[in-house]
């Protein structure tokens, strides 16, 4: 899960520990209720194998424990996460600007718009970063034409990936480039992976649960009137999988540091400039000639107002361009 100290696996093992004390704790509370029902209860009184009819029920509450635990892992992943950003921002003491003038140019707006909000909007992104190079010279659109006409060697990779897939942008592919040009320019770092991974510990659980069921099926079916409960077992310990993955795609891999953090204190300073000092709002893009420079803030920080359906024009139109 999780983490940005280095050291003190404690609490990460605590963490741990508490999520696989949710597991075994709902297993053993599914396993009282299913034994309890009236139905199964009956079958297993007059069962000849009742140790078989243990078994099969405490699988089968083993794969609903798998599932619940999942979806409770992931309020408890937000929680912590949060928790410990908090911390390390509130460590750093970020200061905070009531008002920032300056433009920042020397970023492309998605790497600003990661160190100010932690997101990846990449449609917003990719029509900042073709207006920011606009405004650099090093492009040039006219007619439904992009023509290079400076030097992209010093470009970042996100950047040199949008001027060469402008047509068919891939975003997995893009907000890969991002992040690896964010850990290079140290805005993010990579949590500690030799950590505990308890999504890893959990898909061990199902896999042996799976293998183990597949084995057991043909001899359970034989000895057993709670067969039908073995394939119920399987199908939800294979449902769980996907829940997991889901998990594991929810995880946040980085975290910004203290240089993406004094960046994103700037960056809440202009926005509050720009909302007090600008009618970016009321202003599309063909009418931005006041505005070259904020009109990318304001799509970085959501205020597009009129300027919110042309960018979604351009960024449809892309495949237009020549």
């Amino acid at each position: 899960m999780y983490i940005l100290y280095v050291g003190g696996y404690y609490k990460e093992y605590k963490k741990s520990g508490l999520i696989i004390g949710i597991f075994i704790g709902l297993t053993i509370l599914f396993y009282i209720i299913i034994s309890n029902e009236e139905s199964i209860k009956k079958i297993c009184l007059t069962s000849e194998v009742p140790i078989y009819d243990n078994i099969i029920i405490l699988l089968l509450s083993m794969a609903i424990s798998i599932n619940l635990d999942g979806i409770i892992a992931i309020f408890l992943q937000k929680i912590y996460e949060k928790r410990i950003i908090n911390q390390f921002e509130k460590k750093y003491n970020v200061e905070a600007y009531d008002y920032y003038r300056d433009i920042l140019k020397n970023e492309s707006p998605a790497i600003l718009s990661y160190c100010y909000n932690k997101k990846i909007n990449v449609e917003d992104e990719v029509v900042a970063t073709l207006l920011n190079l606009r405004q650099k010279n090093i492009i040039e659109i006219n007619e439904n034409q992009l023509k290079i006409i400076g030097d992209i060697n010093l470009l970042a990779e996100h950047e040199k990936y949008i001027l060469n897939n402008f047509k068919n942008i891939d975003k997995k592919e893009f907000k890969y480039r991002l992040l690896n040009d964010l850990k290079k320019q140290r805005y993010v770092c990579e949590r500690d992976k030799k950590k505990v991974d308890i999504v890893s510990v959990m898909e061990i659980f199902m896999i042996w649960m799976i293998f183990y069921i597949l084995m057991v099926i043909p001899f359970f079916m034989n000895t057993t009137l709670l067969g039908v409960l073995v394939f119920m077992a399987y199908f939800l310990t294979f449902a769980g999988i996907a829940i997991y993955k889901f998990i594991q795609s929810k995880m946040n891999s980085v975290t910004r540091t203290r240089k993406a953090l004094e960046l994103s204190g700037k960056l809440s300073g202009l926005k509050k400039y720009i909302q007090d000092y600008s009618n970016i709002k009321n202003t599309g893009i063909e009418n931005i000639n006041l505005f070259d420079d904020y009109v990318i803030y304001a799509i970085i920080f959501d205020m597009k107002g009129k300027l919110d359906d042309d960018c979604k024009k351009i960024y449809l139109n892309m495949k237009n361009i020549s």
